[in-house]
């Protein structure tokens, strides 16, 4: 999830501003945890192209 978070959340909010806010960037990872917990498919193991919240049993990835 690492490298995700890297790619998909903290690089576009670095492209956007150069200096960005410790407070944006709060925001902006709430958002992406929120998104990869509830609509990002995944192709794991145990989620088999389902959200992280559409599988029984499994914590969540936040």
């Amino acid at each position: 999830m690492q490298g995700t978070i890297l790619e998909e959340c903290w690089k576009p909010a670095f492209a956007r501003h150069l200096i960005p806010k410790t407070t944006g960037l709060q925001r902006d990872l709430a958002q992406y945890l929120r998104y990869y917990n509830t609509d990002r498919a995944h192709t794991g193991r145990w989620t088999r192209g389902r959200t992280p919240e559409a599988v029984p049993g499994k914590a969540k990835m936040w």
